[in-house]
């Protein structure tokens, strides 16, 4: 009864987020989120929007414009650590912009 407590308490917010965000032009209820659609729906256009992003980003190598390449393993992964102290990524980076920005830019 306790996991399912805690299952309950994992699934009831994030649907509420997910029915109240995902769409802010129309209601979107369970029933709409988990609606079945044909891959033929697919289109390049709305093919990273909700729902069909879900299923373009497991199935890429179909949908992706430029194609994929395989990743091997590395021999001697690199250590992953959290910083003490976090990156500010809205300072200053290069002429005037932030760091986001010059990604984006």
């Amino acid at each position: 009864m306790k996991t399912l407590s805690v299952i309950l308490l994992l699934i009831v917010p994030s649907t509420t987020v997910m029915t109240s965000a995902v769409h802010a032009q129309h209601k979107v209820t369970l029933n709409d989120f988990y609606r079945p659609f044909a891959l033929s729906e697919i289109t390049p256009k709305n093919m990273q929007q909700w729902p069909y992003y879900r299923y373009t980003s497991m199935n890429w190598d179909d949908y992706g414009l430029f194609g994929t390449a395989p990743i091997m393993a590395a021999r001697s992964p690199a250590k992953l650590s959290v910083a003490d102290t976090p990156f500010d990524i809205e300072q200053e980076f290069r002429d005037g912009q932030t760091f986001v920005e010059s990604l984006t830019a």
